[in-house]
């Protein structure tokens, strides 16, 4: 699935793939991405002016990158979700309140920071960047 918006927000509930492998996608130039309860193990959103919203599992296995340009990310999921997190930011925050085991952190003064950690056993991989907003991992 593909999804593309120039002005508009691109909202997403209970969707998933048609066939094995399938994979997605969502772009917007200005609007916020809300994604909720998706059963893709590819996801790739992109956002240049707006935020993004996932909330829902993380596939064993799956790839997710939410980045925005301008804008916060902030994902929910279950407190059993395994995954690897590395969050990019440059000018705003990164929060969570699940068992996050930090492995490596880059929070030094300059234009990008960057956290890589781990839920659970890891498995899946979970690609989080933006250059002006705060990144929030949360409990549903």
């Amino acid at each position: 699935m593909m999804l593309e918006s120039t002005n508009g927000n691109v909202i997403v509930f209970g969707s998933g793939p048609s066939e094995i492998g399938d994979q997605f996608k969502a772009k917007t130039n200005s609007g916020n991405v809300n994604l909720q309860r998706l059963d893709y193990r590819q996801v790739d959103v992109t956002s240049i002016s707006g935020s993004v919203s996932y909330n829902g599992e993380i596939l064993s296995g799956g790839s997710i990158s939410l980045s925005t340009s301008n804008g916060s990310i902030r994902m929910s999921v279950p407190v059993d979700t395994s995954c690897q997190v590395v969050a990019s930011y440059g000018f705003g925050t990164f929060n969570y309140d699940l068992p996050l085991k930090i492995e490596t952190e880059n929070i030094m003064e300059g234009p990008v920071k960057r956290v890589v950690g781990k839920l659970g056993t890891g498995g899946a991989s979970v690609r989080l960047t933006t250059n002006s907003g705060s990144i929030v991992i949360k409990k549903p």
